[in-house]
Order: structure tokens, then C-alpha cells, then sequence
């Protein structure tokens, strides 16, 4: 791929681009697991508007649990950051004994950063399969309208 600035690059596709799809954009990416392109794709194609159809479902979100269901089902609050805390710990107390900005020093930040990175993917799986766990269950999913800012600001 050539891209301008850099020249040409080396890559590896995760998945080939679908017939039809244009690339439009494509973003270079540093996260502490490597460098990643994100490619933006174009596309012609009508999508049907659906009308609502199958069972509902209401959703609720909540302190104690993340989720609760009008059918009755409770899903939990995983805790993520909180389950890998005392690796995090322990990584960033190694961090601090280096000697700043040597090669062990950063080989040790690298080792943070992976950490961290690995609990936002942790969530972000956690988010689609519960989506797609829903989605599975009935055609039309109802979520009340929450007002988050005046709740952080403690006006219940």
C-alpha cells in the first residue's frame, strides 16, 4: 500500500475488500500491540427500510448489574480493570525501578501499554457479544433515554 508521506508499505489483510466496496480513507494507527491501517469503504447499495417486527424487549442499566431485561434476565457488571489491577500493579512498579528512557525502561512501558490495551479489547468484546446476545433473542430491543451528565453531577 503507498501512502503519502511514508511511501510503500508492507501489508497483511485481515480480510480481502468485498466486490463493489471502494477504498476511500485509510488511517494509520499505533497501538502498543503494533501499527494498524483502517480502511474506510464505499460502497452503492439500497438498504431496506424494516419495519418493527418480532418480539420486543425493554433494557435497563444499572449500578449493580450492567443489565437487566423486562424478560427478566440479569446480566453482571464485568470487571475488568479491576480483575487485572494487581498485574497492572506489578507492571508499573517495574516500569518505575528502570532507569528512564533506557531500552528495558520502555520494553516495560510496552508491557503496560499491551495491559491496557488488552482490557479495552476485553470491554469492546464484552459489548458486541452481549449485542449480539440480544440481537439473537427478538426483533426489537427499547432502551430508556438516560440523561448521564446531570446523574454524574448527582441530580438523580
Amino acid at each position: 500500500m503507498k501512502l503519502p508521506g511514508v511511501g510503500w508499505v508492507k501489508i497483511r489483510l485481515s480480510r480481502p475488500i468485498p466486490d463493489g466496496f471502494i477504498a476511500k480513507q485509510a488511517q494509520v494507527v499505533h497501538r502498543a500491540s503494533g501499527w494498524y491501517v483502517m480502511l474506510t469503504l464505499q460502497a452503492n447499495i439500497d438498504v431496506p427500510s424494516v419495519a418493527p417486527h418480532g418480539q420486543a424487549i425493554g433494557i435497563d442499566l444499572g449500578l449493580k448489574s450492567f443489565l437487566a431485561t423486562s424478560q427478566g434476565e440479569e446480566i453482571g457488571r464485568p470487571q475488568f480493570f479491576v480483575d487485572l489491577q494487581r498485574q497492572l500493579k506489578l507492571l508499573q512498579q517495574r516500569a518505575s525501578h528502570k532507569k528512564l528512557f533506557s531500552n528495558n525502561w520502555r520494553k516495560a512501558q510496552g508491557q503496560v501499554a499491551r495491559l491496557h490495551e488488552y482490557i479495552h479489547d476485553s470491554r469492546k468484546d464484552f459489548h458486541f457479544k452481549l449485542a449480539h446476545h440480544l440481537c439473537e433473542q427478538v426483533g426489537m430491543i427499547f432502551a430508556e433515554d438516560l440523561n448521564f451528565k446531570a446523574w454524574a453531577k448527582g441530580m438523580f
